[in-house]
């Protein structure tokens, strides 16, 4: 029994650390093939997603929650709850064509960048290791993410700081935590991790750790362990519901 419930719960926190940690993305930059320098039509132009590689199955993105395709007259970026295994990129551009690419592979990071040469009459996409064209620290779901997490962790440990009797001081080094962990998530880990559950383990871990380091004298290493435990949970089902709520405003 006590098996079943592990492997529930484990299931379950996967689910929630992959609708709110940071989402996979893709941006992609342009490089001009043709005549003269092109603009995109941002309104008829959209990705493909692909379960196999020959595209058999293909469905546009989408638009819904956080999950969609925006593009500049020079750039586009998308982002995606869960992106499938293939993809294949339909841009408009002022000259009045429409060019497709070949299928390309979803890559494994949560944060990828693509140069799109534009020839012609197609596109060809190549994966690349420039840094991403919109920082972190511009993107509105990074802010939604962290404003959302940092208030629901706060009122979680409040919350279970008054039932366990403890001091609420502690509150104040939750949120450095939490600011820390986010961060570092958001801006350099998420290029590197193929999964928002290893992001939310490393949250939970140095969460805690971070929390006993400051408090040593007034929390347990394992009440500190459960606490990380209890504001994570919290923060991860209340957000994912929140945060979607949010994004159809």
């Amino acid at each position: 029994m006590k098996k079943l419930l592990l492997t529930l719960v484990f299931c379950s926190l996967a689910g929630w650390a992959n609708a709110i940690s940071p989402n996979p993305q893709m941006e992609f930059s342009f490089t001009f093939n043709t005549l003269t320098p092109l603009t995109i039509d941002a309104v008829r132009s959209e990705q493909i997603q692909c379960t196999d590689s020959l595209c058999l199955s293909a469905k546009p993105l989408g638009d819904y929650g956080a999950q969609r395709m925006d593009c500049t007259e020079k750039a586009c970026r998308s982002v995606a709850y869960e992106y499938d295994p293939f993809q294949k990129l339909i841009i408009t551009f002022s000259d009045g064509v429409t060019r497709e690419s070949d299928v390309f592979a979803t890559p494994k990071s949560l944060h990828t960048s693509f140069n799109v040469v534009v020839d012609g009459d197609k596109l060809i996409v190549h994966k690349t290791i420039a840094q991403p064209e919109v920082p972190v620290w511009k993107q509105p779901e990074a802010w939604q993410a962290l404003f959302l997490i940092l208030l629901l962790e706060l009122l979680a440990a409040a919350a279970y700081l008054r039932y366990s009797k403890k001091r609420l001081m502690i509150l104040w080094s939750i949120a450095f935590a939490n600011i820390l962990t986010t961060a570092v998530s958001w801006y350099w880990l998420a290029r590197y991790v193929t999964g928002g559950f290893l992001l939310w383990i490393f949250c939970a871990v140095v969460e805690a750790f971070i929390i006993k380091g400051f408090n040593r004298r007034n929390i347990s290493l394992k009440d500190s362990v459960v606490l990380s435990l209890v504001i994570n949970i919290t923060s991860y089902t209340l957000g994912m519901i929140i945060s979607f709520a949010i994004s159809q405003l």
